[in-house]
């Protein structure tokens, strides 16, 4: 925890990400990827860094993870599908 009290970005994701199930884990690794990839001045990937935020905010209040790894599953699977179409492998 004192390494993060510098304030570093990859500390807070890593704390609001803990306790996912493995898909979800997976599913950000591969969106974080592509992002990183179009980099932050392109619109597509500020607006779905956007929405990724807002989803992981939505994830930490689900209580059943079992459907919530079922629905990072199925994100994985669509955004692999928009993610070639983005330029990302």
């Amino acid at each position: 925890i004192a390494s993060c009290l510098v304030g570093s970005e990859m500390c807070i994701r890593d704390s609001a990400t803990a306790g996912l199930p493995a898909e979800c884990d997976a599913y950000l690794s591969k969106v974080s990827a592509c992002m990183d990839k179009l980099g932050a001045s392109n619109p597509a990937a500020a607006s779905f860094k956007q929405q990724l935020d807002a989803a992981k905010t939505q994830w930490a209040t689900i209580s059943d993870k079992t459907q919530l790894a079922a629905q990072c599953k199925q994100s994985a699977d669509l955004f692999a599908q928009s993610a070639t179409q983005m330029g990302c492998p």
